[in-house]
């Protein structure tokens, strides 16, 4: 059974990851932010976005940001699929899989790895003038990881749970055994 749910749930990531589900706005814009900010630039890659006021230092706060987006994304999609197709479990060996597999340890690890980033724009603090509007210094950043990584992550994820799910209960068996055995 346990094969069922990983199957569903790769399938169901699969399935929202390059439906149009994630990509809710094909833009936006924002005053004062470059042209690319905010938009998806193809289905092939999951982007975010992140923004740091300051001078050149918050170059690094904007690409915090944006890998913060980006696990707050990824976090929110695995929350959906099992909204979507797992909450009514009861069994528990399934819901300790649906478990492991929402409390994600390692997801900011796999961000910090797999996270591209394709521009970065700082803009110097600019005074308002006759034409023009003041503006802080300030920072974007815009990222992406290739869904084609998010879904094999996931597999991965999903088979090191499913190994330690079965060699739990596995030992669990042995000792029940051993405890029987002694009893006798």
């Amino acid at each position: 059974m346990l094969e069922a749910i990983i199957l569903k749930l790769i399938t169901s990531l699969t399935g929202y990851l390059f439906s149009a589900t994630m990509d809710s706005f094909k833009s936006i814009e924002i005053e004062g932010a470059p042209s690319w900010y905010g938009k998806n630039l193809d289905h092939d890659n999951l982007y975010a976005y992140g923004y740091a006021r300051g001078d050149m230092e918050s170059v690094e706060s904007a690409r915090e940001n944006c890998k913060t987006a980006m696990v707050y994304r990824l976090n929110d999609l695995n929350e959906i699929i099992i909204y979507d197709n797992f909450r009514n479990i009861k069994e528990p060996k399934e819901q300790a899989l649906i478990n492991a597999y929402k409390n994600d340890t390692q997801l900011k690890v796999f961000v910090n790895k797999a996270m591209q980033f394709e521009k970065i724009e700082h803009f110097e603090m600019e005074e308002k003038g006759l034409f023009t509007k003041a503006r802080p210094a300030q920072t974007f950043a815009g990222g992406m990881i290739p869904k084609t990584a998010i879904i094999a992550y996931q597999k991965e994820r999903l088979e090191k749970i499913k190994t330690s799910l079965s060699t739990f209960r596995f030992t669990q068996g042995m000792d029940e055994l051993d405890s029987e055995m002694e009893g006798k």
